[in-house]
């Protein structure tokens, strides 16, 4: 419900991610340079029209001109998809769609009467022969070693093209939010999206993350303090599809 707190659960998306990024140096018979992107859908808890992207801050269309994008997908109603129509020195940007067919009765994976292991996965693998492109070559190598810098996974609302980004990411130019905005409550810093880096047990719908799992205010009122407050037994209230 950005930019209203809204309930406060952290399940309106929840998604499992992999992102690795491989190289194979100027080699003309092994120049294979790309990167795997597989994200598994677990939750949706929010009831608007958004849906997950990925954004390469930084990573250019150009880096991808010629490159294969071989698209995967688990389940045949869900896709992971590049953004044509982008200009070469535009940022990289992938879209998730279908998602909207999980919500069967409202949410997906958020109330303990109603939960589905068989979890959709979607996977985009792109790959460029780089040899004799040494300054494309390069940006590969330095997405690899950035990655965490480049990786700027958000939500869109397929309505009016509003954005939910991490906190230190801002909007895209497919937005027309004010490319300042800053996803983090003025005063208090709360955000409105976490990475956590292992699953978890995500907070059942309507249910405060606090709740669930009370570190969690330890951790962002000290500003980073308690950073393992994921792995205590969280109390009842959490869906288990781990």
């Amino acid at each position: 419900l950005y930019p209203d707190k809204g309930d406060y659960d952290f399940n309106d998306f929840v998604i499992g991610y992999n992102a690795e990024v491989f190289t194979s140096g100027y080699d003309k018979n092994e120049s294979r340079d790309g990167f795997n992107m597989t994200f598994q859908i677990r939750a949706i808890g929010g009831s608007l029209p958004y849906r997950p992207m990925l954004r390469l801050k930084g990573f250019k269309m150009e880096n991808i001109k010629g490159a294969t994008v071989i698209p995967e997908s688990t389940n045949s109603d869900i896709a992971m998809e590049l953004v044509e129509g982008r200009g070469d020195h535009e940022d990289v940007i992938f879209m998730i769609t279908g998602t909207e067919t999980l919500r069967k009765g409202g949410f997906y994976n958020t109330e303990p009467d109603k939960i589905d292991k068989d979890m959709p996965v979607v996977t985009c693998h792109v790959i460029r022969d780089n040899y004799r492109d040494y300054d494309i070559a390069t940006q590969y190598r330095t997405l690899g070693r950035k990655l965490p810098l480049y990786f700027d996974f958000f939500l869109q609302n397929t309505t009016n093209n509003d954005e939910i980004h991490f906190k230190g990411f801002g909007p895209t130019d497919m937005s027309s939010q004010d490319q300042a905005t800053v996803f983090a409550e003025k005063g208090k810093n709360l955000v409105w999206a976490i990475a956590v880096p292992k699953l978890i047990n995500h907070p059942q719908e309507r249910v405060d993350i606090l709740k669930a799992y009370p570190g969690f205010r330890g951790w962002v009122s000290s500003g980073g303090n308690g950073s393992d407050w994921y792995d205590k037994k969280p109390h009842d209230n959490v869906i288990e599809l781990n």
